[in-house]
C-alpha cells in the first residue's frame, strides 16, 4: 500500500521568512487538516480537522473575517496543541509516500515552526526534510495563468502560480466551497492532486 499525507494550515499570519522558525513573532497554527489517502485505490485511511485552543495568543480580525474562525470559537472549540500535533505527526509517519500540500513550502514552513515552539529542533529538521510534494508548483504550466501586474513590472512573463481555488476551478470547471477551511483545502488539494497525475498520464502516453 501506498499512502500520502494531504494536509492544509490556517494561521495567524503569514511567517517571518527571513528570521528563524523558533523566533517568538513568528504565526500560530489555529486549525490543522490531513487526510491520509491510499494513493492507489484513493481512499481515506485515517482523517482530521482540528482547531487548536489559543495559549496566549489571538486570531487577528483580517484572519477572522477571511476564516470565520475567532479567538473565541477556537478557545472553546480548540484542543490543546500538544494533542492536535500529536495526532497530525502521527499520521505523517504512516505516509509511505510522503506528504502532499497546495503552496507546500507555506504549510511545511508553519508546521516546522510548530514543531520548533512544541517538539525540538531535531524533530522540526526531521520535519523539513520530509519528502513533500505541492499542486501549486506542479500545476502551474498547466493551469497557465497570465503573469500578475507585479510580475510583469518585475519583468517576469511565466504563469502565475495558481493559487488552490483558481486551481480547483481549471480542473474541475467548478468553484471551489468554503475556502480557508482547513478540511476544505485538504479536499480540494486531494482533487488537485489526482487530476494532476491523470493529466501527466496523459501527456506521457
Amino acid at each position: 500500500m501506498r499512502t500520502a499525507l494531504f494536509y492544509d494550515t490556517e494561521t495567524t499570519g503569514l511567517p517571518l521568512f527571513r528570521e528563524p522558525s523558533e523566533d517568538p513573532r513568528q504565526p500560530h497554527i489555529f486549525q490543522l487538516a490531513a487526510d491520509l489517502v491510499d494513493i492507489d485505490t484513493r481512499k481515506t485511511i485515517a482523517s482530521m480537522s482540528q482547531l487548536i485552543k489559543p495559549t496566549g495568543w489571538i486570531i487577528p480580525p483580517d484572519v477572522e473575517a477571511l476564516t470565520g474562525v475567532s479567538t473565541e470559537r477556537a478557545a472553546m472549540f480548540g484542543q490543546p496543541v500538544d494533542d492536535v500535533l500529536d495526532m497530525f505527526f502521527g499520521m505523517w509517519s504512516m505516509a509511505t509516500n510522503g506528504r502532499i500540500a497546495h503552496n507546500e513550502q507555506f504549510d511545511a514552513r508553519l508546521v516546522r515552526i510548530a514543531a520548533m515552539r512544541h517538539r525540538n529542533t531535531e524533530f522540526a529538521d526531521y520535519w523539513k526534510a520530509g519528502e513533500a510534494f505541492c499542486t501549486c508548483t506542479a500545476s502551474t504550466a498547466i493551469v497557465n495563468l497570465p503573469p500578475s501586474p507585479a510580475m510583469v513590472k518585475a519583468g517576469r512573463n511565466n504563469p502565475k502560480q495558481p493559487k488552490l481555488a483558481e486551481a480547483y476551478e481549471f480542473f474541475t470547471g467548478q468553484p471551489l466551497l468554503n475556502a480557508h477551511d482547513a478540511g476544505a483545502d485538504v479536499a480540494a488539494c486531494r482533487v488537485i492532486y489526482f487530476e494532476l497525475i491523470e493529466h501527466l498520464t496523459k501527456a506521457a502516453a
